[in-house]
Parts: C-alpha cells; structure tokens; sequence
C-alpha cells in the first residue's frame, strides 16, 4: 500500500439511456442500445459547488466522458469501451479513482479499466452497495433492461459480449465480490445468487458493525485491491426521493452507509469508488435531499481515503 497523493474523477453528462435486452427464438442474446445527452444541472454541479471533492485533502483532476461512437460497436459496447479505456488510462500509483454520476449500466466497463490498469495477477475485490442484487440475465429477467444484469456480467454468467467490450481480462471470482443489502429481492435474482455462490451481507447484517465489519476483512485479505460501488438506492427511499424506480422503504439509513464504507476505505485496498444513479432528471422532485445524501456519502469515502493499494 502507498499514500494517496490525488483524485482522477470520472464524470459523465446527464444521458437518458434505452438498454433494453430479451433473447431471440434460438437463444441469441440481443441488446437494443441508444443515448439521449440531456441539457440541465446534475449531481456533480452541486459536488463542485459544496467542495466534495476536497475531502480528500489532496490534488484531483476531473475527466468527463461521453458517449463516443466506435466503428462496427452498439451504442451500449462503445459507451462500455469509453469508460473501461479512460479508467484504465487515468489510474496510476498513488492515485484513487472516483467515478461520480452515471447508472450501473457502466459498471463492467469501470471493473475491465480497473483491472487493466492493475495488471496481470492482482485479484479485484468487488463491494457492491445497492438495494437491488442486479444479477439477471436475458434468460431470466423481469425488467429486461441492461441495468439490471452488470454483477451477471461481471461473475461470468452469461453476456460475454458485453464482458469483451468492457475489456475485463477475467471475471470476478465469487469469492471476490461482497453483495450487500439488496432490499429489493426477487426470485430470479435470488435464484442467480445461488447459482453464482454469492457472499451477500443482507440488510439486518448491514446494520450490524461485526457483521459487517467481519464481511469487509475478510474480503480485504483476499484480494489486492478494492472497487467500492455505491448505488443510492441502498438507502430508503425517504432519503433517495428522486431515485426513478419504487423502492422498498426498508433501506438503510445515510449514516449507517456512511458508516461502513468508512470501513471499506480504511481497509487501505480501496482503488476506487463509485456513486451512482443520483440523478435521472434535472427536474426530479426531491433531487436536493437526494443530492445532499449521495454528497454525505461520497464525502464519507473520501475523508476516510489515507491509503492505496500498489499496482
């Protein structure tokens, strides 16, 4: 491990997104991907103007990606390949990797940057703080939206292509990958979880330091790095008004996620981070306290941030 000495931020623009994925007569998979930039404030304005950023106490340059078009790719590969090339290349020794807005669709991508820029032989743990397990695939889905399936993609279970776009080197050991919370239950997504051998803290061991606690080292003693995802939708929807979907309301609390990815990041294994699924519109009702809320936690991360982890 060595000091944190700076922040590369990757931010992306306010993009509505139309991901859909079902599977044809013969079985082939196939995703319908398009992209809409939208104009008007995002989460990451009001991260600039209340200094988020700044808890960390070190220097950060920012970075925004886009949608770029890549000849012979569907929009959702290109988009998959951006992010995984720019993570990849702004991430160096001493230096942390937050990943500010944007939706979960993105995550392969960030995990196949990530893993390329650590190299070959490092094991990348995954805590992955969401209310829903986002584990279907397009054989068993309810929501038939790519949202939904990323920690499918990234455990090996199914949706290859997706995975080459992403550039991920290997999937992720299950053994390498701590689910958390996940309110939100279905049977499909219980039934994946099972299949794939998950580790899952549920949200009564959330609420439970040792349980929670015990959960984070042991995976810190397993792995040579760390990739905290934090979807907001883990907290109650009282504190997450504007979040797009109905949720549950027994989520958890901001200050006891707060709380335990303080944990996470102090495990001095923690690579990078991300917050997402802040904003869908700039409109939405109830986007301050929802705003304020993913600021609280993200800021969480980055004062306890003191350490990372040699590549």
């Amino acid at each position: 491990m060595r000091r944190l000495e700076e922040l590369a931020i990757v931010e992306t623009p306010l993009d509505q997104w139309g991901w859909s994925v079902d599977v044809d007569a013969e079985g082939r998979m196939i995703i319908e991907s398009d992209v809409q930039i939208i104009e008007g404030p995002r989460e990451t304005d009001d991260y600039h103007l209340c200094g988020v950023y700044h808890k960390a106490g070190v220097p950060f340059a920012v970075t925004e990606v886009g949608y770029t078009p890549y000849e012979g790719m569907e929009v959702y590969e290109a988009y998959t390949r951006k992010f995984s090339d720019v993570c990849c290349e702004v991430m160096r020794p001493g230096r942390g990797l937050v990943i500010a807005g944007g939706f979960c669709t993105y995550l392969p991508g960030i995990v196949g940057g990530i893993q390329r820029a650590l190299g070959p032989g490092k094991k990348l743990g995954i805590v992955y703080l969401d209310g829903h397990a986002d584990i279907e695939t397009p054989e068993m889905t309810r929501s038939h939206i790519v949202a939904g399936m990323p920690v499918a993609a990234m455990l090996g279970l199914g949706l290859q292509g997706w995975r080459d776009a992403a550039g991920m080197t290997n999937i992720i050991p299950s053994e390498q990958f701590l689910l958390t919370d996940y309110h939100a239950r279905s049977p499909q997504d219980d039934h994946n979880i099972r299949r794939a051998g998950l580790d899952i803290v549920d949200e009564e061991g959330f609420k439970d330091p040792k349980c929670w606690d015990a959960h984070v080292e042991e995976l810190a003693q397993k792995v040579d790095a760390i990739f905290l995802h934090i979807d907001v939708d883990i907290m109650a929807s009282r504190y997450v008004p504007a979040f797009k979907f109905p949720l549950p309301e027994n989520g958890q609390t901001p200050e006891t996620v707060m709380r335990n990815v303080k944990k996470v990041m102090e495990t001095g294994k923690a690579a990078a981070v991300s917050v997402m699924d802040v904003c869908f519109s700039p409109n939405a009702e109830g986007s301050e306290i929802t705003y304020l809320n993913a600021m609280r936690v993200l800021g969480s991360c980055l004062e306890s941030w003191r350490t990372v982890p040699e590549f």
